[in-house]
């Protein structure tokens, strides 16, 4: 059975993950990764940048 997943991440300039997490549904990955950002410092921001990512598993 094929599973998909959503791999949020936040990316510095480095290459460097500074936050991860996964989720199996699209919109709340979406909405997370958002919100996670919007959190962070405006010094933080302004060097990093979000990523969403899917991929398809058989589990």
């Amino acid at each position: 059975m094929k599973k998909k997943f959503y791999i949020q991440l936040i990316v510095n300039t480095d290459g460097i993950v500074y936050d991860y997490g996964i989720k199996l549904n699209k919109d709340i990955a979406e909405q997370d990764l958002n919100e996670t950002f919007d959190r962070m410092s405006e010094e933080r921001r302004r060097v990093c940048h979000k990523e969403l990512h899917e991929i398809e598993l058989d589990i």
